[in-house]
């Protein structure tokens, strides 16, 4: 129970209420002042670099056994600083290496949603914080984030969520670039899709980033609906144990005519947004696209 307090306590001092694997895919360069982001194949987990010009941001960081993948990843793509880290939510195969990227690439901003877990990995972060004497940006519905030529909303989770799940907490993220949206869902469920689309959030997007790995709990038909993307993307591990995908949602997606990509299938995935609007994919297993 001491150990749970003082995580407890050390989270609410941080948090801010105001608002050796694969080789990794070597960075794409685009035109100047374009965009970048990479789905960053580390298994059964998230992690998303969206790189411009100016900025980067990092969105998740895969389990702790990801780690060097991760920064050997961010070093071949160029990166020495990050402007923003978030954890979307403190579940270990989304945050367990970000200590070690906060270590490394000392962000200047990190943002994670306002609640906590007694677990080694988020105990972790919280100390990797600290000893670079910054303070967590809670994540929450209306925080916007100007990030270079980038704007990050969050679309959620709401302050007074009151969710039973912890998925359910997880910052969920619209980018536009260049007349493109992207939107990032960590590993939100039904319940905070609801919420959003009840809240009246704008969750339309040309590229998804499926939530939870696919899992039959998220990606509801309504939520699809809304979103309606051309592209749909999931972080999976390979013969996982939790059956992510769920042929459910693959139905839906296609249903919807959403194109698919799977980092268990395709690896390190990359799209690129030129100046001009040009959407383009890239990916490690795989033929390149362009829209």
């Amino acid at each position: 129970m001491k150990k749970i307090a003082a995580v407890s306590v050390l989270f609410l001092i941080l948090l801010c209420s105001c608002a050796s694997g694969p080789e990794p895919v070597p960075a794409f360069s685009v035109t100047a002042g374009g965009l970048e982001v990479h789905f960053i194949d580390v298994g059964q987990g998230d992690c998303i670099l969206l790189k411009n010009a100016d900025s980067s941001v990092l969105i998740d960081a895969g389990s702790d056994e990801e780690s060097d993948k991760v920064l050997s990843y961010l070093r071949s793509a160029g990166i020495a600083t990050l402007t923003v880290a978030v954890g979307t939510h403190p579940h270990e195969d989304h945050i367990g290496s970000l200590d070690e990227v906060i270590d490394a690439f000392s962000p200047e901003t990190v943002v994670m949603p306002k609640v906590s877990a007694n677990t080694k990995a988020f105990e972790n972060v919280l100390d990797a914080v600290s000893a670079q004497n910054k303070k967590i940006k809670a994540a929450k519905t209306g925080l916007v984030l100007e990030v270079g030529e980038l704007s990050l909303s969050f679309l959620s989770p709401p302050q007074d969520s009151g969710f039973d799940n912890l998925n359910d907490y997880s910052a969920v993220i619209s980018v536009t670039y260049a007349g493109k949206t992207f939107l990032f869902c960590g590993d939100a469920e039904r319940p905070a899709e609801e919420r959003m689309l009840e809240g009246g959030q704008n969750v339309k997007c040309d590229v998804l980033k499926v939530g939870h790995h696919g899992s039959s709990t998220s990606t509801t038909g309504e939520f699809l609906k809304a979103a309606a993307p051309q592209y749909a993307v999931i972080s999976v591990g390979a013969k996982n144990s939790f059956g992510h995908p769920a042929k459910a949602v693959l139905r839906r997606l296609s249903d919807a005519g959403a194109e698919v990509y799977r980092t268990d299938r395709n690896g390190d995935i990359v799209f690129t947004v030129s100046p001009e609007g040009r959407l383009e994919v890239r990916l490690k297993k795989g033929e390149q696209n362009a829209a």
